[in-house]
């Protein structure tokens, strides 16, 4: 619950364990037949490990750079020019952000980091990590997700 997680490109891909028996390829560098079929691997992808598959969940978003799972299902995420940014349970990106903060960026600046507290469930703090203008450039934002 609440692990932070590093975005590195423009979408957001759900990684998850596949249990079936059967295998649709293996891994280039444990033995055996090559890469895995195109219809395990989206095109974003050059490798996927065995055991896991990928399905898009939000693309064309404006740089995000870290997520967060609440306790309902709900994704949070960061875009580096000062959005927090909700895909639904459903899978549906929100077109109202959860928040927007003016944010200074350029180079390692921007809106950095989220995370949310041990005790969501009962106060639903959302902390970010923002870098502002001011004295007082980088700072630990808390929110209250209402």
């Amino acid at each position: 619950m609440g692990r932070i997680l590093s975005l590195a490109s423009l979408t957001i891909v759900c990684l998850a364990v596949s249990c079936s028996s059967g295998s649709s390829g293996s891994s280039g560098g444990g033995g055996g037949g090559g890469p895995p079929g195109p219809e395990t691997v989206p095109s974003e992808f050059t490798y996927l490990e065995p055991g896991f598959s990928a399905e898009l969940v939000a693309g064309s978003l404006n740089m995000p750079v870290k997520m967060v799972q609440t306790p309902d299902g709900r994704i949070l995420f960061t875009e580096l020019g000062g959005q927090i940014r909700v895909i639904d349970v459903d899978g549906t990106l929100l077109t109202t952000p959860f928040a927007t903060i003016t944010v200074v960026t350029g180079g390692e600046r921007g809106l950095l980091g989220i995370a949310i507290s041990p005790g969501y469930t009962s106060n639903s703090y959302v902390y970010v990590v923002a870098c502002v203008s001011g004295p007082d450039r980088q700072q630990v934002i808390r929110f209250t997700d209402v």
